[in-house]
C-alpha cells in the first residue's frame, strides 16, 4: 500500500531545544530542571521539564532497547536464541552487540560531575543544558536502519 511506501517518522518535521533551566527545592535539596521544548512544522510549541536524572534513564532504556533488538535480530538470523544469551554478548557467539545487524548505539548522553559544588555551579548547568539539547537532537535525527 502507499502508507506502506512512505517511510516517516512522527518525529519528522519536529525541532527540539532547552532554551533554559531552573532551580527547583526537591526533598531539601536544590536540583536543576532543564525546560525541553518542542515545536512541530506547523509551528506549535509544548514544553517540559525534566531533571538529568530522568535523561539517563531515558538513555538506559534507549541501550536496553538496542539489547532487546540485537537478540531479536539474533533469532531471526538463527532461529532460536540460547537462554545464556540474554545477558552477554558472548552467548551470542559474536564479539559485540553492535555487530549483529549493525544496530547504532544511541547517541552519547552528557556525563555527570562527581563533585556536588560543580555540579550546581551555574556555568556547569548551563554546559549540561547544551549537551542535552544536543543529545536530544541527535536523539530525533537517529534512526535505525
Amino acid at each position: 500500500t502507499a502508507l506502506e511506501e512512505t517511510k516517516w517518522s512522527v518525529w519528522d518535521g519536529i525541532d527540539v531545544c532547552i532554551p533554559s533551566w531552573e532551580k527547583t527545592d526537591c526533598n531539601g535539596r536544590t536540583i536543576p530542571f532543564y525546560r525541553i521544548q518542542l515545536t512541530n512544522k506547523y509551528g506549535l510549541k509544548w514544553s517540559v521539564s525534566k531533571r538529568y536524572s530522568e535523561f539517563q534513564r531515558l538513555h538506559q532504556q534507549l541501550g536496553f532497547c538496542r539489547r532487546l533488538a540485537s537478540i531479536n535480530a539474533h533469532r531471526k538470523a538463527v532461529g532460536s536464541t540460547p537462554p545464556s544469551s540474554l545477558g552477554s554478548p558472548r552467548g551470542l557467539g559474536i564479539a559485540s552487540l553492535s555487530e549483529i545487524n549493525d544496530i547504532p548505539e544511541p547517541p552519547q548522553l552528557p556525563g555527570t560531575r562527581w563533585l556536588w559544588w560543580t555540579n550546581s555551579s551555574e556555568e556547569s548547568i548551563d554546559r549540561r543544558r547544551r549537551g542535552l539539547e544536543q543529545y536530544l537532537r541527535e536523539l530525533l535525527e537517529f534512526k535505525t536502519g
